[in-house]
């Protein structure tokens, strides 16, 4: 990859530098791991909190729409309820009503990458066919628009270097938790930039929110937006991934000392973080939106039962 980087490394968001940063966090997640930390109800090491516990992310038929009704307010070619979830709760989101509907769902499902490499192990070999020619003819749709003059360059590119980037990482994920130990820690952790570029691919949605805008992000206002949107994302799924011991969770990851100062900071970064970006334009606004839209409104996540 690096030594065609010319080829794809058109992205100032995206580059080979990222993509070696996020697979030398990733191979090294395991590493300085952490004693339990202190909080409220016992000291370092002597935690007396009860066994974490977590919702289920599976659709629950007395709390969650039947899968007609759900597919019917929700559309994908594929019909799968993530990837729903995914498009409409998250990357359409992001371009509110403001882009063409048909430009929004192509760019969602330019994304099909992303979807693969998450849910790999759990979809049937016919979704993961549909996602990939899906996702195919979306790209080819999308540069036609490129050509048309309704998608930008820049725009563009960022979907193929995420992409690129994307096929790659998710490639060499480590979902192997069974070797991970148990329980409420920190690991290695470097920053949140290149968590973010492990987890979960923003341009899907900086690039609607751009075309919604007319605005594009410096590679500063990205690091400061991914920050923002890193602990949107990982506090509301802090319970859950240490109950699944899902160690890319980054807020987890970080985990040293005191419990409940360190959680408590979090919180007060991720509200100052989310209105400083939101002051610097629309597109920073509607990025943040859409995280918080994904959190209340993916039927998987739960978040009634977590409150």
């Amino acid at each position: 990859m690096s030594s065609n980087e010319d080829e794809w490394n058109s992205s100032v968001l995206f580059t080979s530098g990222n993509l070696s940063a996020a697979m030398a966090e990733l191979a090294l997640c395991h590493a300085d791991i952490q004693p339990a930390p202190s909080s409220c109800c016992g000291e370092q090491g002597k935690p007396h909190w009860p066994e974490v516990q977590a919702p289920d992310r599976k659709p629950h038929p007395e709390t969650d729409l039947t899968e007609e009704t759900y597919v019917s307010l929700f559309t994908t070619h594929e019909r799968i309820r993530l990837s729903a979830d995914a498009k409409h709760f998250f990357a359409v989101a992001s371009g509110a009503s403001l882009v063409d509907p048909g430009i929004q769902m192509a760019i969602a499902d330019s994304g099909n990458d992303i979807l693969i490499g998450d849910y790999c192990d759990a979809a049937t070999d016919d979704c993961l066919r549909s996602l990939q020619q899906i996702g195919a003819a979306a790209f080819a749709f999308l540069k036609l628009c490129n050509y048309a003059g309704l998608m930008t360059d820049w725009q563009f590119d960022q979907l193929v270097a995420q992409t690129i980037h994307f096929r790659v990482i998710s490639y060499w994920r480590d979902h192997a938790v069974e070797r991970r130990p148990r329980g409420v820690y920190g690991s290695r952790m470097t920053g949140f930039e290149v968590h973010r570029h492990i987890d979960l691919g923003m341009a899907v949605r900086i690039v609607s929110a751009s075309i919604a805008t007319g605005q594009e992000m410096s590679l500063g206002d990205y690091k400061d937006l991914v920050a923002t949107s890193v602990l949107i994302n990982d506090l509301v799924d802090f319970r859950g991934d240490t109950w699944r011991n899902q160690r890319e969770n980054v807020v987890l990851r970080g985990i040293r000392g005191s419990l409940c100062s360190y959680l408590d900071g979090l919180i007060s970064a991720c509200i100052g973080g989310a209105a400083n970006t939101t002051r610097r334009g629309k597109i920073f606004a509607l990025m943040n939106m859409c995280f918080c839209n994904w959190m209340l409104l993916s039927s998987g996540h739960k978040i009634y039962e977590l409150l």
